[in-house]
């Protein structure tokens, strides 16, 4: 009897694996693409309020209705306001934006509009946004479950003789926008994370790009209030994912971490072994050093006062103890120290991400990350970056040559900014970043130091 029942169990717990295992093959290739209406929206202002007799400012007003797009099929117009999408009032352009953002390829809206001082409604059958291609390698969009709430978009570019490659996984800075260019569709690519990948792709290797939480098709917890240890998971699974494709050289991967991905980077390969490890304009220090450093940089940048910027230090000094070291919440800071309401988004956020995100992060002992990669690393500094320090590039590459000799390399390259752009300056970078192109030494510099270590 008791053969049976453990026989019993075995089978119980060997089905509930596989049904585990189903749910989340089917939650990966579930992913449906996002649903794009079509439109370029404005705030309305007072004029468009008299213009269009209008009761309020809510709504959001349609500057461009663009071709072959779900509103120019269904008949919206330029100059109609949007005040309903599904019976959700539209209050401004930014709850407009993170609303649609909701829906998927295929799903119906009804939208209210105002139009020639009358009110009209229009079904919309949302088309998919469209994807990324190339006609000279191969553009996969896949994904990688994370956990029974989180799959995350990742995309995939390769050459197309099909053989094993090299491959490199991209992680981006801090932002929690989009890295998915669809409409990026010429070079010389606007957007410099693309220049990177699609250059790299021609030069013989994969790449892989992965959509934060929530944003673009990925799905889960909204990305600012993703924690650090949560992101850093995600990209650790997609890492998994990337070694085992069957065009993948699982001996010849590396990451790619540009700003906080830089930070990331290790901290994934203490975890999951890698060729190598490129990091550009990142941190090594304690957060609340670079915080502290960042600050007076672009404080002087900025040509503050010196005595309002001294002011300014020890304001921000008092934040990061009172946030780090005591561990109080935003909003027990700012009961607290009102004057210091205007570190924060909210009272739960700042700069954009969960204020958890910047703990965890100060708790990490970034040092001893360095130390347990046993990795080649690529230590890379634009002369031009304002947002991050040289001192952290030349730390990493120490902490890697005292443990491992000679596996560290710092490279320092003129006339380029924490964005990859050609700038002369960091003030140049600082006062006039909108008005620059992309300085393609980045891509030479990393081919080639990769290339070197391919085994």
């Amino acid at each position: 009897m008791m053969k049976r029942r453990f026989g019993f169990a075995i089978k119980v717990c060997a089905i509930i694996f596989l049904l585990l295992l189903t749910f989340q093959s089917l939650l990966a290739q579930g992913l449906i693409r996002k649903g794009r209406l079509g439109v370029g929206v404005t705030e309305i202002t007072d004029e468009i309020q008299l213009k269009s007799d209008l009761e309020s400012k809510k709504g959001v007003f349609v500057k461009e209705v663009f071709p072959d797009t779900s509103a120019q099929e269904s008949g919206m117009e330029k100059e109609d306001i949007i005040l309903k999408i599904n019976g959700i009032d539209i209050v401004n352009v930014s709850q407009f934006l993170n609303l649609m953002d909701t829906y998927r390829g295929g799903d119906e809206l009804l939208i209210l509009l105002w139009r020639n001082k009358e009110r009209i409604e229009k079904k919309v059958i949302l088309k998919p946004f469209p994807k990324e291609s190339s006609p000279d390698f191969d553009v996969f969009y896949m994904s990688v479950t994370v956990d029974e709430r989180t799959c995350l978009r990742t995309i995939v570019t390769k050459p197309k003789i099909d053989k094993k490659y090299p491959a490199v996984l991209l992680i981006q800075g801090l932002s929690c926008s989009s890295i998915d260019y669809p409409f990026d569709d010429k070079p010389p690519y606007k957007n410099p994370y693309k220049s990177i990948v699609y250059s790299l792709t021609e030069q013989g290797f994969v790449t892989m790009r992965v959509e934060k939480s929530a944003v673009g098709d990925s799905e889960g917890i909204q990305a600012k209030d993703i924690d650090f240890n949560t992101e850093v998971f995600g990209f650790q699974k997609a890492l998994e994912m990337l070694k085992t494709c069957e065009f993948v050289d699982s001996q010849n991967v590396f990451i790619f971490g540009h700003s906080m991905g830089g930070v990331m980077a290790p901290v994934i390969a203490n975890n999951i072994s890698v060729r190598g490890i490129i990091v550009f304009g990142t941190v090594s220090k304690t957060w609340i050093e670079y915080e502290l450093e960042n600050s007076r940089r672009q404080g002087l940048l900025k040509r503050e006062d010196f005595v309002r910027l001294e002011e300014g230090m020890k304001n921000r000094e008092s934040l990061l103890y009172h946030l780090y070291i005591e561990k109080l919440t935003p909003k027990e800071i700012i009961l607290r120290y009102p004057e210091l309401r205007g570190s924060f988004d909210d009272e739960e956020h700042m700069y954009g991400r969960h204020y958890m995100f910047f703990r965890q992060l100060y708790d990490i002992n970034l040092s001893e990350k360095w130390q347990n990669a046993n990795s080649s690393v690529l230590a890379i500094w634009g002369e031009s970056d304002f947002v991050s320090g040289f001192g952290d590039h030349q730390l990493i590459v120490d902490i890697v040559n005292k443990y491992y000799p000679g596996k560290g390399t710092l490279i320092q390259i003129e006339n380029m900014d924490h964005s990859f752009l050609y700038a002369r300056s960091m003030s140049e970078s600082y006062h006039n970043g909108n008005n620059l192109s992309f300085n393609p030494v980045i891509i030479e510099t990393m081919s080639q130091w990769m290339k070197k270590l391919i085994k």
